[in-house]
Order: C-alpha cells, then sequence, then structure tokens
C-alpha cells in the first residue's frame, strides 16, 4: 500500500534523504535522460557547496523524444527532488535545462 501523501511517514523519509540526490538516484536520472536525448551536464559535489547533489540535464528542442522527457519527470517526480526548468535561447528556444535539488527554498 502506497504511503499516504502529507502523512507522517512519507514527512520522514523525505527529511531523511538529506539536501542532496544520491549517486544512484542521480544515474537512474542520467540513464532516463540520455535515452530520451538529453545529458547530465554538471553535478555540483562539494559538501561545502550549499548546491551539493544539484544535477544540470540539458535537452535539445524540438525534443528529439518528448515520450522520454515524460519518463524523465517521472522519474523526478519520484525521487522527490525540485526541478527547475530554464529555456535558453528565447525568442528562439534551443534547449531546455532542467536543474534538479533537494534543496529548500
Amino acid at each position: 500500500m502506497k504511503k499516504q501523501r502529507g502523512s507522517t511517514e512519507v514527512i520522514k523519509q523525505i527529511i531523511e534523504m538529506g539536501k542532496s540526490i544520491g549517486i544512484e538516484e542521480m544515474v537512474a536520472a542520467e540513464k532516463v535522460a540520455a535515452s530520451a536525448g538529453g545529458r547530465l551536464v554538471s553535478v555540483s559535489s562539494s559538501d561545502s557547496d550549499e548546491r551539493c547533489g544539484t544535477g544540470h540535464f540539458r535537452f535539445p528542442l524540438p525534443l528529439p523524444k518528448p515520450n522520454g522527457i515524460i519518463e524523465f519527470l517521472e522519474l523526478l517526480v519520484e525521487l522527490r527532488v525540485n526541478i527547475e526548468i530554464l529555456i535558453n535561447g528565447i525568442p528562439a528556444p534551443d534547449e531546455v535545462i532542467f536543474e534538479v535539488s533537494r534543496l529548500a527554498r
């Protein structure tokens, strides 16, 4: 049975995850991004860096595999990470960047 959203168990699980994304989680996200035509371009991993565990994924526009990007986003939601989206190349967008982290904002 799935844990109820907002329950004490879920809140405890999220807090125990800490502020950074684990190595296995980042590798899983990279594999899904690669299968969707994207790539992991940077990971902040220094413990002294407040952005430790933050990853940046780039996808070209138009998206080579639109269904793959949905799978990528579903994984990020499942991993319970924050997602920030930046579109590069306005007014003629050529890529989208996803910044993923567990930072409280």
